[in-house]
C-alpha cells in the first residue's frame, strides 16, 4: 500500500511497476485521497500498455470533526449525517460516500 500526493506521483508509481509483459492486469484504487481521480485520464497517461481497466474505490479525505463543526451548509449537512450514523440508521461506509457526494454536488 502506497501514500499519494498527486496525480502525478500515482501515474509515476503505475509506470514503474514490474508487470509481466504476457498477462493483462486491473487496478483497483482503494483508500481515502487527497486529489481527484480520473480513470480514464490516467489510464491514457501510463506508459503500460498491459493495464486494462483502472478502478476507483477511494473516498475523499475529509476531517468530518472540523466540517460538522462549520457554520455552512456542508458543516449542517456532515453535523446531520453523522448523527444517522450514531443512530445506527446507516454503515459508516454509507455515510462516508453520502458525504462524499453531498459535499462534491455543493462545490
Amino acid at each position: 500500500m502506497e501514500n499519494f500526493n498527486s496525480k502525478e506521483d500515482l501515474i509515476e508509481y503505475i509506470n514503474n511497476l514490474k508487470l509481466d509483459d504476457n498477462k493483462l492486469y486491473k487496478i483497483i484504487l482503494v483508500g481515502k485521497r487527497n486529489f481527484e481521480i480520473n480513470t480514464r485520464e490516467i489510464l491514457k497517461l501510463i506508459d503500460l500498455q498491459n493495464i486494462l481497466k483502472i478502478k476507483d474505490l477511494t473516498l475523499l479525505n475529509y476531517n468530518l470533526d472540523e466540517l460538522k463543526n462549520e457554520n455552512t451548509l456542508k458543516g449542517i449537512f456532515v453535523s446531520e449525517a453523522l448523527k444517522k450514523l450514531e443512530q445506527g440508521e446507516y454503515s459508516k461506509e454509507e455515510i462516508e460516500k453520502a458525504i462524499e457526494i453531498g459535499i462534491s454536488n455543493m462545490q
